[in-house]
């Protein structure tokens, strides 16, 4: 038998075989706690649900619906980062929790990018540009912009897989769930009637 064609690794195979069914059903899902599980299925799900609508045809609201989702998947990925390595990510005033309808005020993605060390600058500058934006077409007048940033919502969505991938490991790659889309225009004749 060839070593190299174990599907498994040691740690999965040892799940794989436990006799606790939460285990045994899916040994490739790491173990996470409760609270980063949470957190790192709803930025995975927000960020399916950016290119689902980034690449729904007929839809107007393209770049704008796949900027908010984005962000919610940018602000979840961090947030789950920072409670795995036991990081506060919560605001404080006068040394108490600041809340918000009963909850704890986390970060805003701005806040997380400032206290997370370890993403680049370029990759930091698109996730901030990103930002501003979101923040253009949540209070003011957002027109449309889909080729104007198609490039910079490829690579938003590209670190953020690899990200989501370092940190918590291929199980919660997007790549699965993601197909290529299909094109029968170019970019430029797009706007030409």
């Amino acid at each position: 038998i060839n070593p190299t064609e174990f599907l498994y690794s040691e740690d999965e195979y040892g799940r794989m075989m436990s006799q606790v069914q939460i285990y045994s059903s899916d040994p490739y899902k790491p173990q996470l706690n409760a609270t980063v599980e949470s957190l790192v299925q709803k930025a995975r799900d927000s960020a399916i649900l950016a290119v689902d609508v980034y690449n729904r045809p007929m839809t107007s609201f393209r770049s704008q619906g796949f900027t908010v989702m984005m962000i919610i998947a940018w602000t979840s990925l961090l947030h789950a980062i920072f409670e795995n390595e036991g990081t506060d990510y919560y605001y404080r005033e006068n040394g108490n929790y600041k809340t918000i309808d009963g909850d704890k005020k986390a970060w805003e993605l701005s806040t997380c990018l400032d206290n997370y060390k370890q993403i680049s600058q370029p990759i930091i500058a698109n996730v901030r540009m990103f930002i501003i934006l979101r923040n253009k077409i949540e209070h003011r007048f957002s027109p449309i912009f889909d080729f104007d940033i198609c490039g910079e919502c490829q690579a938003l969505l590209l670190n953020f897989e690899e990200l989501i991938t370092n940190k918590f490991g291929n199980y919660y790659s997007l790549s699965s769930t993601l197909s290529i889309p299909l094109q029968c225009i170019s970019a430029k004749n797009q706007w030409q009637y």
